[in-house]
């Protein structure tokens, strides 16, 4: 009989999700996926919004020196 995959998802901030993983048997060719804290997800958004935003206000105030 074929295999079917399981996916389970789990808290980490929930302490009693740490006693509940040690009792996973991890096998040949079983995958582990950590996504990024969603604190990460809003560091990427503000990068990308500085990285826009910086050089505008530089050559604004390099303007504003200039007068």
């Amino acid at each position: 009989t074929p295999l079917v995959p399981v996916v389970y998802r789990i808290n980490m901030r929930d302490p009693n999700s740490l006693f509940t993983t040690q009792a996973f048997r991890m096998r040949n060719r079983d995958l582990i996926y950590v996504s990024n804290a969603p604190f990460t997800e809003v560091s990427k958004v503000l990068s990308v919004f500085t990285s826009v935003t910086g050089p505008v206000s530089s050559v604004a105030t390099a303007y504003y020196y200039a007068k």
